[in-house]
């Protein structure tokens, strides 16, 4: 079995994007739903049987760098990854071993630097945790020219009209104006999941998407590795991505894998005007590399 954390070696920045002469900026690896404290999920569970999910996922996150990219060059060190919520599952007693792995200066297992935010699923424990570590279940950081910022979620529902317009609102009111932007919140709002959000919520999350410079949206949840245009009321035209959850996954499969519960990793690239996604498998016993029908989508942007 692969350690846990080994050593990675940081690839020179070069040019990526099959040719097009694109300056490559910096990747983030996100991921989701990790649910540490599932029976399903238990990372001391025997080497390579569908309970080792955690173990499996850590190893994913520090072999990825160095491995060829489907759109084109190979994967560099990100500088960020990020978890989206349901990290624990309603459990105090594995907020110890989910901090062992995700610490905010890249020393814990997973060996990048990494920030984390609050789903349904993490109680009022674990939302103090990121309190503590990280100042607020709101938070923002910037990375390289981008400005990531994160929702906090409820336990028994998403965030309210009230909390997008006072807390997120007044976060982003403070960045420079033009400046880009990722926003992050943990509910999804595909068909199936939009009506936990109530109208208002998603009027102020629209108005507050459409006000800024934002590329995307990212999200958990649903377990589903996904990427969705939200149109708001019917105006916009909004990306959102997910990475899926590393639970609750079939056995086996080959490209284009099954799109229900996959085990998967997003890998997202900035260059200088554009960014790119793809989502990372990883299998029961071994890694699976990229494949030719492997998901993967790409935009060319103004940043």
């Amino acid at each position: 079995m692969v350690e846990r954390r080994q050593a990675v070696e940081t690839p020179d920045i070069r040019l990526l994007g099959g040719g097009r002469g694109l300056p490559f900026e910096f990747t983030v690896f996100v991921v989701s739903d990790t649910h540490y404290g599932n029976l399903q999920n238990q990372d001391d569970a025997p080497p390579g049987t569908p309970a080792d999910a955690i173990e499996r996922l850590v190893v994913a996150l520090n072999t990825l760098p160095g491995k060829p990219h489907v759109l084109g060059g190979i994967i560099e060190r990100p500088r960020m990854v990020f978890n989206l919520g349901d990290c624990v599952h309603h459990d105090t007693d594995t907020i110890t071993r989910f901090a062992q792995d995700f610490k905010r200066n890249g020393t814990g297992d997973i060996q990048f630097p990494c920030y984390v935010m609050d789903g349904n699923h993490d109680d009022q424990f674990f939302r103090d945790h990121i309190i503590a570590t990280q100042g607020s279940l709101f938070w923002g950081v910037k990375v390289g020219h981008v400005w990531f910022q994160a929702m906090r979620d409820n336990i028994t529902n998403a965030p309210t009209q009230a909390q997008i317009e006072t807390e997120v609102a007044a976060a982003l009111s403070a960045r420079p104006a033009g400046e880009t932007t990722v926003i992050m919140h943990h509910r999804s709002l595909d068909p199936g999941y939009s009506a936990e959000w109530d109208a208002g919520a998603k009027t102020a999350l629209e108005t507050l998407s459409n006000s800024k410079n934002t590329l995307f949206h990212l999200h958990g949840h649903n377990h589903y590795t996904q990427h969705i245009t939200w149109t708001g009321g019917g105006a916009s035209s909004i990306r959102m991505f997910s990475p899926g959850s590393i639970t609750q996954s079939p056995i086996g499969g080959t490209p284009p894998y099954a799109t229900t519960y996959p085990e998967g990793i997003l890998v997202i690239r900035f260059f200088r005007d554009r960014y790119d996604v793809a989502d990372f498998n990883f299998g029961y016993d071994v890694l699976r590399n990229w494949a030719p029908n492997t998901w993967n989508w790409s935009e060319t942007v103004l940043l």
